[in-house]
This record gives C-alpha cells, sequence and structure tokens, in this order.
C-alpha cells in the first residue's frame, strides 16, 4: 500500500507528540535538581539564579555569598550540584569543594574562576576530584549543559 497523506500525518504528528513528551520529561528530571552556588560577586549569584530558573523552573537554587553559608546550607540539605567562585575570602572554592566532596560524595561540583590557565592548577582541579570547572567568562548555556548532565545522573 503507498503511503497517503493521512499516514504522513500522523508519523508528523507522533513525532511531534514524543519529541514534545521526552522533552518534558527531560525537563522534570531537572525539577528535582538541588543547586547550590556560591560566589562573593551579588551580582553573577543573582544572573545565575535567574539563568537557571528561566530553564529550569522547578529546580531549587541556593545561593551563598561566602564558603561560610554555604557549608551552613550543606549542613541543612543535600545539593545535587554545587557550583562555587574560586576566589572568595575565607575558604576558597577549592577548600570548599573539597569539603563538599568529603560530605556528599555523589554531588557534583564544578568550580567558577578565572585563574584556571597553569598547569599547577589544573593539577589542583584534578586532585579535587571536580565534575568541571567553567572559566570566566561563561554562558548560561555552559551551566544549563551542567545542569543537564547533573540530571542525567541523578536519573
Amino acid at each position: 500500500r503507498a503511503p497517503c497523506d493521512a499516514d504522513t500525518q500522523y508519523a508528523t504528528r507522533s513525532t511531534q507528540y514524543v519529541t514534545r513528551h521526552t522533552i518534558a520529561r527531560e525537563d522534570r528530571a531537572m525539577d528535582k535538581i538541588r543547586i547550590l552556588i556560591v560566589d562573593d560577586d551579588t551580582s553573577l549569584l543573582q544572573l545565575l539564579e535567574d539563568g537557571i530558573e528561566m530553564f529550569c523552573a522547578g529546580c531549587q537554587v541556593t545561593s551563598a555569598t561566602d564558603s561560610l553559608s554555604a557549608l551552613e546550607h550543606l549542613r541543612l540539605q543535600p545539593y545535587d550540584l554545587v557550583l562555587t567562585d574560586y576566589d572568595m575570602p575565607g575558604m576558597n572554592g577549592l577548600e570548599l569543594a573539597q569539603t563538599v566532596r568529603q560530605a556528599l560524595p555523589r554531588a557534583r561540583v564544578v568550580l567558577m574562576t578565572a585563574y584556571g590557565d597553569g598547569a599547577a592548577f589544573q593539577d589542583r582541579i584534578r586532585a579535587r576530584q571536580l565534575d568541571a570547572y567553567l572559566r570566566k567568562p561563561f554562558s548560561l548555556k555552559q551551566v544549563r549543559d551542567i545542569v543537564q548532565a547533573t540530571a542525567a545522573a541523578a536519573a
């Protein structure tokens, strides 16, 4: 039997349905992600919070302006993803990442930094077993990719 217009329309609708529902499932998976953002730059914190909430409306996003506040948040609840700045007063991002790794070994830890060029710095990142690092300036698409990878790992 030769395909007719009705067959083509059905196939197109089916593909649209599957695509729409696959995307919805991915979005629902991202909805369950708890994210902690740590940076002493409040404008970057706000930008990241707004950006993540824009592409992941159900994500639970918490922010902290220093490592001590981040540790308090970590004490209160577990997080799936911790995005931390490197250069902060007190405990730096690598030290915070090491603490997160000990407390939450399954959490993804991503370092945000403008200081990522040297070989010694790269060695320190590998030694802390970070999942990734974002070199500033970075895009919200890079953050979205990390959130999606976190959702996939948690599923």
